[in-house]
């Protein structure tokens, strides 16, 4: 037994607390990370999520993305049913190439993309101030 105490010895200045400390300013080391295109390009798709999915309401994203930005993985849950899971074959390394490869986003994109085109052919003034009014 004693020779299992020596190596749990507590460091140093931690005696008194009850746990140890958590995250704090001087804790944290602010590291510069440099954001790639790819990263940059995800970002916006994230923030573009009202368009890719018409069925959901999304507040106007006004902020600017941080410089802050951590990348994960999403790990499915072994709870889930197989059948709800997406297969291995149809994911891909970034949101934006799942999308690409997805038939129905590509169709209904399609679609939204005629109905502009089509609209800006017939009728360009109110075309004029529907781009205005997004713009804004």
């Amino acid at each position: 037994i004693d020779d299992i105490m020596k190596m749990s010895n507590i460091p140093i200045g931690n005696e008194k607390y009850r746990e140890l400390p958590g995250f704090t300013k001087k804790n944290h080391k602010n590291k510069e990370v440099e954001l790639s295109e790819e990263l940059l390009t995800n970002v916006k798709v994230l923030q573009m999520r009202s368009v890719y999915d018409k069925k959901r309401f999304y507040k106007k994203n006004d902020i600017k993305p941080s410089k802050d930005i951590q990348i994960g993985r999403v790990v499915d849950s072994p709870a889930d049913f197989y059948s709800s899971r997406l297969p291995k074959k149809s994911r891909k390394k970034t949101l934006v190439d799942e999308l690409l490869s997805d038939a129905m986003f590509k169709k209904e994109i399609k679609k939204a993309y005629v109905k502009i085109v089509n609209e800006k052919k017939t009728n360009p003034v109110k075309y004029k101030r529907w781009k205005k009014k997004m713009n804004k």
